[in-house]
Order: structure tokens, then C-alpha cells, then sequence
């Protein structure tokens, strides 16, 4: 507050300083940094309060003298002649408090699988980018317009910080279909199997050990029928141990390239305003095998995200050499990508056998294995029990 309204820092000289203070403390002036050192004494008042101490130390023979005075009114007062620099400082904070009416940039978060390239580009399709006008932007059709061109999104969020606008998203894992236990359902196949077992818990069993079913078949309905005659919906529930039998490849090329990077660099800049984007270089090819890599550095003004940015391109050079593998070494590779494969797609079945059989092919290596496996093919598929309202639900 003392830069708004000044601060007089003076010397005082005399013999009845004390009487000067008493005046000063008596007419609500409080004199702050108030020091004595030999014969002169020093302190500081607001320009007011000082105007009012020079009579109360004139009446009693204190003499005063102003060592500096700091703060806003005294810059005008100096730089009154120069209005200009005040009128281009209110002008300039006018410009910056009507940029941030405008989209300087635009970060998303919570992504994995999806690019942040595709996302941003998505959301230029439906409007936003930079130098978006916000106060006439619809955010929210453009989170619904951005949700709808994206399914596998769980989630989606744009939230306005000052000029920035932050893309919040969560991705959805694909999951199983579960249905209540209170919905009425039925069990279906999920693969091709031929049934080993049933253990049927609440519904009607439509198959027999023995029989061969294909996906989607029904196992177990949900929609029973009494002996007299009465249908009602039930959530079928039910354990269907199946054999299933398949045949999984998996592959290799014996002949690969293999990149070697020379360790030499190269970098362009561009400067980017708005997202237009005006390179600080001669644009010539580059015909020597390569990556490119782009960051963009924004400029910030006191913290406050500019529409001006500098794009910095790292080309890393690099020399392709030939790789190749023996089969021997193809297959040790091709087990490796087999164990993970058990371990995450077949962890849930039970794998009574397996044929591996190995093949060239030109120059792929392929790999082949019939597996015969034990696993529960039964899953949920809801009754949509609206079609035929006049049928009870009997859970």
C-alpha cells in the first residue's frame, strides 16, 4: 500500500525534537523508522502526514529536510511530462486483458492410448484452437461433439484457465458385459466349443455334454416356462466348462533393418503464432535417413501463457544396417511373445494340450500352435424384457 500512496524519508535537526514528537503524536501522526544517530534523527511519513509534520517542526524549530520519496505519485509527478508511457502501460494492459479473451493454448491430460496430435486435432474439427474467441465459444457442444467422435473416451472435459484451455480425458478399458443380478439374462457362447460340463444355478439349460456350440448359441435361458403353462424372466446363472480348440500363428522376419543413430543432430525452429507456423530456416530435404522430433516452448508473461510459441525440431540422423536372425533364433523371440500371450489372453482356461508346428515362409518365419483348451464359455446377455411386457421378472 505505501508504493500507491508514497513514502517521505526525512532528516530532522534540533533541540526540542521532543516537543516535535509529542505534536506529531497528538495530531495522529505516526512517524515509522524513526532512528537518532549523533545529532540528527531520521524517519519516514506518507507525503500527507509529512506536510502536516513540516509546520508542527517549523513552530517549534525543528528543521526538516527530505532525504528521497518513493512510490507511484511521485513517478507521475516526475514522469509528468511523459504521459505517453503511462497512456502505452494502461494501453498495453488493456491489449493483455483482452488477449486472455482469446484461446492461447491447449493442453490435454489423462491420455494414454489416444495421441495427443489426433485429440487436438479432433477438437479443431469442432472449433477449438488457438485464437478461439472464448466469450462466443460453446465448450460444452464441443465436449459432446468431441466424446461423440471418440467412443473408447470414459470421460471428457474442457475447462477454461484464463486463456489456456485444458483437455481432460480418462479412457475406457474395454470390460466384459456384466449384468445386474437383478436383470434378467441369459447365458450365450462366447466362442466355438464343444460342452464338457454344466452346473446350471437359475435358468433353463438349452444344451447337453456333447454338443457343439458356436458363439453367441444360447446355453442357458432365462426365460423359463412352468409346468402349468406361466412364463417368467430369470437372471440365468450358470458354469459351462467347454474344450475349445484353435489355432493361434505367430510370426518373424528373418531379415530386418535395424536402426543405428550416429549420434549427429540438427535443429530447426519455427515460430508459432496462434498455430500458424513460420519457420526460421531455408527449407531444404533432407535425404540422409532420419527422425524428427518437435516440442513447442510457449512464451509466458507473468505466468500467463502467450499465443506465441517457438517450435524447436530435433532431427537425429541415423544408418540403417541389415539384422538377421537364424530360425533357431526366430523361434527363441517367437516363445518369448507365446509366453506372454498364455499368460495374458489364456489365464483363465486351462490348457489340456498344445501342437506347435514351425515353418518358413520366404523369409517370415511363422510358428503355428493348435491349442486344445478346458475354459468356461458362458457370459451374460441381458433379456430385454420391454418386448414383451405382459411376461413377469422373476430374478
Amino acid at each position: 500500500m505505501s508504493q500507491w500512496i508514497g513514502t517521505v524519508f526525512f532528516q530532522a535537526k534540533g533541540d526540542e525534537m521532543g516537543r516535535f514528537l509529542s505534536l506529531c503524536r497528538s495530531n495522529g501522526i505516526n512517524v515509522k523508522r524513526f532512528s537518532k544517530r549523533g545529532g540528527i534523527c531520521r524517519g519516514s511519513l506518507s507525503p500527507r502526514d509529512y506536510r502536516q509534520a513540516s509546520s508542527f517542526a517549523k513552530s517549534v524549530g525543528v528543521h526538516l529536510r527530505i532525504e528521497k520519496k518513493i512510490g507511484v505519485p511521485f513517478l507521475i509527478y516526475r514522469y509528468r511530462k511523459r504521459l505517453g508511457l503511462f497512456i502505452g502501460t494502461a494501453a498495453a494492459v488493456g491489449v493483455l486483458l483482452f488477449l486472455q479473451c482469446f484461446v492461447w493454448a491447449i493442453d490435454v491430460s489423462g491420455n494414454e492410448q489416444i495421441t495427443d496430435a489426433h485429440i487436438l486435432a479432433t477438437a479443431e474439427k469442432y472449433g477449438l484452437k488457438k485464437g478461439l474467441f472464448l466469450p462466443s465459444a460453446d465448450l460444452e457442444k464441443i465436449e459432446l461433439n468431441m466424446l461423440g467422435e471418440l467412443p473408447t473416451l470414459s470421460f471428457l472435459s474442457l475447462n477454461r484457465i484464463g486463456s489456456r484451455v485444458e483437455i481432460e480425458l480418462s479412457e475406457e478399458s474395454p470390460k466384459p458385459m456384466i449384468v445386474s443380478g437383478d436383470e434378467p439374462c441369459n447365458i450365450v457362447s462366447s466362442k466355438t466349443a464343444q460342452i464338457v460340463e454344466t452346473e446350471v444355478y437359475t435358468g433353463q439349460k438349452m444344451v447337453n455334454l456333447g454338443d457343439v456350440v458356436y458363439e453367441g448359441d444360447l446355453l442357458v435361458s432365462g426365460v423359463v416356462e412352468s409346468p402349468d403353462g406361466k412364463t417368467t424372466y430369470h437372471h440365468a446363472s450358470a458354469k459351462i466348462l467347454a474344450q475349445t480348440n484353435f489355432v493361434k500363428e505367430f510370426s518373424i522376419a528373418l531379415h530386418q533393418d535395424e536402426k543405428i543413430y550416429t549420434g549427429k543432430e540438427k535443429k530447426r525452429y519455427r515460430i508459432d503464432i496462434c498455430g500458424k507456423k513460420l519457420p526460421l530456416f531455408i527449407a531444404t530435404s533432407i535425404k540422409a535417413p532420419h527422425d524428427s522430433q518437435k516440442e513447442m516452448g510457449t512464451l509466458r508473461l507473468f505466468g500467463i501463457p502467450l499465443p506465441i510459441g517457438l517450435e524447436t525440431e530435433t532431427i537425429s540422423y541415423y544408418e540403417v544396417q541389415p539384422l538377421t536372425f537364424t530360425e533357431e533364433q526366430a523361434l527363441e523371440l517367437i516363445e518369448k511373445n507365446i509366453e506372454i500371450y498364455e499368460q495374458e489372453e489364456l489365464q483363465d482356461a486351462e490348457i489340456l494340450s498344445k501342437e506347435m508346428s514351425a515353418y518358413l515362409d520366404g523369409d517370415i518365419f511363422r510358428v503355428e500352435i493348435h491349442y486344445q483348451c478346458l475354459e468356461d464359455i458362458a457370459i451374460a446377455q441381458k433379456i430385454e424384457t420391454d418386448l414383451d411386457p405382459s411376461i413377469p421378472r422373476n430374478p
